[in-house]
């Protein structure tokens, strides 16, 4: 079973720049034509109402592919608002998960713009999407010290059993379980369908990531009630549900295996 928690490293924290609840949601913000004054070219003005209704359209639909090449379609006839615009892009390729491209228009910002914390945040993601964990970790260790968010401890965390890095990681959880938001927070945790996720109390995470890590150590006794206890406090904890009763089936068969051969 050891190599089933395995899976967590990456998808189960902290996926995405939007990754712990704040207040809003995980759809692509409205692009700034919203609000933007008219072109004065008609035709321009007429091409960016046209392309904001195809946003907003795709966007109400989940269709991102659409909703991106209208965003580009009226970043063209709306430069004045280009770093709306980007900043729209960018959440839009986090969401289809095109990491390079979600990096280049981060970068794009923070040249301008170098303590933008939502581009900070896309690129400590992509960092650890592709395996540069000391990146990652240095950048949330600088939003972290800034803002105190409890977002970026545990995204720390991430990258800490990402490297399987244990004792640095429960010192990360136990700061976590100190913080002053810790009853308040959630967390957007993907579940078992590819692209799905879940908002799980952050309580209940700290108790997942203790059972991923016991797991990890093949301590799956502990593991069990690591498990069980974060689905005590978020009863419709997909992943958790899923490891618990991974443990359970595994436990049920070597049980059988036990009587099988005492029956022999």
């Amino acid at each position: 079973m050891k190599n089933t928690f395995a899976a967590i490293i990456i998808t189960g924290l902290c996926l995405g720049a939007a990754s712990c609840t704040e207040k809003g949601n995980n759809n692509a913000s409205t692009p700034a034509s919203a609000t933007a004054k008219p072109a004065a070219n008609t035709a321009s003005s007429e091409r960016l109402a046209y392309n904001t209704r195809i946003y907003k359209e795709a966007a109400a639909n989940g269709d991102d592919y659409v909703a991106l090449n209208a965003t580009y379609a009226m970043m063209a006839d709306d430069t004045a608002n280009t770093k709306k615009y980007l900043d729209t892009i960018s959440a839009i390729y986090v969401r289809l998960n095109m990491v390079g491209p979600a990096m280049k228009v981060a970068d794009k910002i923070l040249a301008n713009d170098p303590d933008n914390e939502k581009m900070l945040d896309l690129r400590a993601n992509a960092q650890m999407s592709m395996g540069n964990t000391n990146e990652a970790m240095n950048i949330n260790r600088k939003l972290y010290e800034k803002d105190k968010k409890l977002k970026y401890l545990f995204q720390i965390a991430s990258v800490q059993l990402s490297s399987r890095n244990f004792k640095d990681l429960e010192a990360t959880l136990a700061q976590i379980d100190k913080h002053p938001d810790i009853d308040k927070d959630s967390l957007d945790v993907p579940t078992d369908v590819p692209g799905q996720i879940q908002k799980v109390p952050s309580r209940a995470a700290v108790a997942y990531v203790r059972g991923v890590v016991a797991g990890e150590k093949q301590n799956f006794a502990e593991s069990k009630k690591k498990f069980k206890q974060a689905v005590s406090i978020y009863p419709k904890f997909n992943m958790a549900q899923k490891y618990l009763e991974m443990i359970n089936n595994a436990e049920a068969q070597q049980k059988q295996m036990q009587q099988y051969q005492q029956g022999q």
